[in-house]
């Protein structure tokens, strides 16, 4: 049964606030630490937001290779009904999610420093309202 065939006349109102707007809420909240950084008087680009452009710079290729090692895997008619358990997937069942969710982790935790010079939103709120919705 379709998704448009499951809602019947409901369908557009499903897909505007379940399918596009929930998620879009989800990234602005999610995001919303960042403000500390791009507000005007922010202490601007240190040594921890060096660190954290590195591990989301990690973050997205690790999630990139595990969702390219699953599309050749899926793609392979051979492995039909089999799990994948080599490459990046050897080592954990949901690698592309550690990356994802180690991204948000930094967008929470990037504004430490203008939160210690007094202001901003504060570390820790959109990691933890992304892990709680995942």
């Amino acid at each position: 049964m379709s998704f448009r065939e499951r809602f019947g006349k409901a369908y557009w109102a499903v897909s505007f606030f379940g399918i596009h707007l929930f998620p879009t809420v989800m990234v602005y909240l999610g995001c919303l630490p960042l403000y500390a950084l791009t507000r005007s008087g922010a202490a601007g680009f240190g040594w921890l937001d060096a660190i954290g452009t590195m591990v989301t710079l990690g973050a997205v290729v690790l999630a990139f290779v595990a969702d390219e090692q699953m599309r050749r895997f899926r793609a392979d008619p051979a492995n039909k009904g089999r799990v994948m358990n080599a490459g990046l997937w050897a080592h954990s069942r949901h690698p592309n999610y550690l990356g994802e969710m180690a991204t948000w982790w930094v967008c929470g935790c990037s504004p430490w420093q203008p939160t210690r010079a007094g202001g901003g939103p504060g570390p820790g709120r959109s990691p933890s309202a992304s892990c709680s919705c995942s």
